[in-house]
């Protein structure tokens, strides 16, 4: 839903987002796309866009937040969302709860260790896929303890340094990944795909209109898409 002055007026948020990059006018610029929902709803609002020059920074979410009307921002109690410091930093800056994206993290770790039979090191990647959805779904304490022990253990014998990177981060934030399970009275999800959704449609509508000529209309154009 949208435009932006459909925001709720009270109770309870919950805030997703997600970031488009466009090379437009011989620069790059990025549009900053929040959501909020309630707490008890299924339907999220649409904010306006907030565009930066520049690729996905720290200081764009910043700003991006910083244009939110504050009576939004004081209701919002946890961002669902990608893993990117300028969200986690905004985030923890209002202490909301985080909730990151399932979705971002096996993806990325399909990338360097596949889970199925013909990819590369298809041993270790069943290995880290099978115990990593364990630590993000079980209600055990137990299971949720040697699910991470496994994954550290993975993380100290594995010949990859990005998925060591990657297990290493994991195992660092775990919890963030949790974050539905801790608090179910949020009704988190637990991936940002409906911002993602929302980028997805604005770049098949530059495809459709085969690209824009100014910053300007491309906004215009959003504005009325949102």
């Amino acid at each position: 839903r949208g435009p932006g002055h459909d925001a709720p007026q009270s109770g309870s948020c919950i805030v997703s987002a997600d970031a488009l990059l466009h090379h437009i006018e011989h620069a790059w610029y990025t549009w900053y796309c929040i959501m909020v929902r309630p707490v008890h709803s299924e339907d999220a609002i649409i904010l306006k866009p907030f565009c930066r020059k520049g690729t996905e920074v720290v200081k764009g979410w910043k700003e991006a937040f910083a244009a939110v009307p504050e009576g939004i921002l004081m209701r919002i109690n946890a961002l669902v969302a990608d893993g990117h410091n300028g969200l986690i930093l905004a985030a923890r800056a209002r202490h909301w709860r985080i909730q990151r994206c399932h979705f971002h993290l096996t993806a990325r770790l399909q990338q360097h260790r596949s889970r199925w039979v013909r990819g590369f090191h298809h041993g270790e990647g069943k290995r880290i896929y099978a115990w990593i959805t364990k630590a993000l779904e079980t209600h055990s304490p137990k299971i949720l303890t040697q699910s991470l022990a496994h994954l550290r253990m993975i993380s100290r014998t594995t010949a990859s340094r990005d998925v060591r990177r990657m297990l290493s981060g994991f195992l660092a934030n775990y919890e963030d990944y949790r974050t539905y399970l801790r608090f179910p009275e949020l009704h988190l999800p637990a991936t940002s795909n409906t911002a993602e959704a929302f980028v997805v449609i604005i770049r098949e509508l530059c495809r459709r209109a085969r690209g824009f000529r100014t910053v300007r209309t491309m906004n215009q154009w959003i504005e009325a898409l949102v």
